[in-house]
């Protein structure tokens, strides 16, 4: 079974100084659990996740910094394409 490369493409300068601050300051206060495994086979979570939500799916009050992040990468990838 081959697999598939995938590309990475590095820009610098992709988020501003204030954006960077942000993004800082929201994984440092972030709660995380395990959730990610680096292959299906793998029978131990490897790797954290966090939540960020769509408008759809937010409690403005309780959930503002996470519709914030969704909100800042959304707009710098829709940027990019």
């Amino acid at each position: 079974m081959g697999h598939k490369k995938i590309s990475i493409n590095v820009e610098d300068n992709f988020l501003t100084e204030n954006d960077l601050a942000f993004v800082h300051q929201y994984c440092y206060k972030s709660l995380y659990v395990y959730g990610e495994k680096d292959n299906s086979y793998s029978p131990n979570a490897t790797g954290m996740v966090s939540e960020i939500y769509s408008s759809k799916n937010c409690k403005l009050n309780e959930d503002k910094d996470k519709l914030l992040i969704f909100n800042l990468f959304k707009k710098k990838f829709r940027r990019k394409i």
